[in-house]
């Protein structure tokens, strides 16, 4: 299994969650890469994902990136439509494998660095992204954040991605064993990775997932990632 694949399937296993409505929605996202903070306004995505126009502020940052292929494969990655079974996956992030995740994530996307409400935040923007009938998009996420800023810690993510290799081996089963619909997400790595790139491409089906899988390969997960933290504290 390529990286790839296991990155999106975490990425959509994982983009659904219990909430409130909200009557804030994020306009402003700041990533931490490389000890610096730069942040893009949220239109400014929305705008580059339906008609690939980009900013000033979103081009200088398009403008670091060396692979091109990369950033034509952005646009569908964030208007892809996909579809989880909704009640099915709240129970799951009911269960203790489901908080922990939840509150894994909710520290290195949260609405301020030192904020404490990442957890929550994180629950309340997936839950508006995808209610009522499980189908969500990426940008449908970030759109209804419920604060005005949304913070990304990218060299945390990197520093764990480094720390602990068999955390892909774990991916690898749930790839292996949980239910995702292979076949369709090879044809959109290859679509994403071809020159005609198409924003129009048919929905995700991640109505089959299974959940008993699915929460042994996150507690694995998490108990690796929290002693990668005691370690690094330790120091």
């Amino acid at each position: 299994m390529r990286r790839s694949n296991s990155l999106v399937a975490l990425l959509a296993v994982t983009f659904t969650g219990l909430g409130m409505g909200s009557v804030l929605a994020a306009e402003e996202v700041f990533f931490r890469w490389q000890a610096a903070s730069r942040s893009v306004q949220i239109s400014d995505i929305e705008a580059y994902a339906v008609s690939g126009e980009t900013s000033d502020q979103l081009q200088s940052y398009f403008d670091m990136v060396r692979h091109p292929d990369g950033l034509n494969a952005l646009r569908p990655i964030l208007v892809q439509d996909m579809q989880v079974d909704f009640i099915a996956f709240e129970k799951f992030l009911r269960s203790e494998a489901g908080e922990c995740m939840l509150n894994h994530m909710g520290n290195l996307l949260k609405p301020s660095p030192r904020s404490t409400a990442g957890k929550i935040s994180l629950r309340a923007a997936l839950v508006n992204a995808t209610a009522p009938d499980g189908h969500f998009s990426l940008l449908e996420i970030l759109s209804a954040y419920p604060t005005n800023q949304l913070h990304l810690d990218v060299d945390q993510i990197a520093r764990e991605n480094n720390h602990d290799r068999t955390i892909h081996d774990d991916l690898a089963e749930f790839w292996d064993q949980g239910g995702l619909p292979q076949d369709q997400m090879r044809q959109l790595e290859a679509q994403f990775a071809s020159e005609d790139i198409s924003t129009d491409l048919p929905p995700l089906d991640f109505t089959e997932i299974d959940y008993d899988v699915l929460a042994d390969v996150t507690l694995r997960i998490c108990e690796k990632l929290n002693r990668s933290v005691t370690d690094t504290a330790m120091q």
